[in-house]
């Protein structure tokens, strides 16, 4: 019995040991779930500096507004284009800016000379003497060397395609080919003395393009297919504005169907006056 009562001790004792043991574990486990509630404060933390990271790209916004400003230095670019593309002579242009059209005789081996007469064979009825009203070529052939247009063809070109001035001494294109200036001879005079101006050729240009009723003009549709508007900023100035098609300005006006007439004369009976 005493023997039974002491493994009965023994065996209580090691149950108590146990069972410390297993309280010490638990005491263990609830010591490492308090770093665990550490860790949950971790990101608290980490959130403390996402405020710092929204503050620096606000801090570089400013750079970022400052850079379209930057991008705006490239538009004054425009100037330069413009200026390229002012009148570019070819040799014959030289020659009649340079000498007029003596020059240019005498540069192809003629030797011109005034007075005298013009002889041409005509094929077909002149009914009238108004170019802009009609396209008999024989009313073309007659009237053309008695007017001047604002541009022409070098008459040694038998192709007619090297464009030389005539009452436009100089020309330009600009917005990026919509717009054509022409700047006109100074001190040029009509057959009764009045003076020659821009006015002239808004007249001119507006007559054919948007004829007075009872006029026929067999070049309107193709004035108002190229030709958006005219403008006469000063006497020696004027200028087109097409519908995107202004390098189609320079051979229209070179062509002798498109003379320009004197408004003084022509608007006191726009049907009637260039008739005879």
């Amino acid at each position: 019995m005493p023997k039974r009562s002491w493994l009965n001790y023994r065996s209580l004792i090691l149950v108590l040991i146990a069972s410390s043991m297993v309280i010490a574990v638990a005491c263990g486990g609830a010591a490492t779930a308090t770093p665990q509630a550490a860790a949950t404060q971790a990101p608290v933390a980490t959130a403390a500096p996402q405020p710092a990271a929204t503050t620096a790209p606000a801090s570089a916004q400013p750079t970022a507004t400052r850079a379209p400003s930057a991008t705006a230095a490239p538009v004054p670019t425009a100037v330069p284009q413009a200026a390229a593309q002012k009148t570019e002579y070819t040799k014959a242009a030289r020659l009649i800016t340079e000498g007029g059209a003596r020059a240019l005789a005498e540069a192809n081996g003629e030797k011109p000379r005034y007075g005298g007469k013009f002889l041409a064979n005509n094929w077909e009825p002149i009914p009238f003497f108004d170019m802009h009203q009609t396209s008999f070529g024989g009313v073309g052939a007659i009237t053309a060397p008695a007017y001047n247009g604002l541009l022409g063809t070098s008459p040694y070109d038998p192709l007619a395609l090297e464009i030389i001035p005539d009452l436009a001494r100089t020309w330009e294109i600009s917005d990026g080919g919509a717009t054509v200036t022409f700047h006109l001879a100074k001190g040029v005079k009509w057959h009764d003395g009045a003076p020659f101006s821009s006015a002239d050729v808004k007249y001119t240009i507006e007559r054919i393009k948007d004829p007075p009723t009872g006029m026929v003009s067999p070049r309107q549709g193709v004035f108002k297919a190229t030709i958006a508007s005219v403008e006469a900023p000063d006497p020696n100035t004027v200028v087109v504005k097409s519908n995107d098609v202004a390098p189609l300005l320079i051979p229209l006006f070179a062509n002798a169907w498109q003379a320009i007439i004197h408004k003084h004369i022509s608007e006191v009976d726009t049907v009637n006056a260039m008739m005879t």
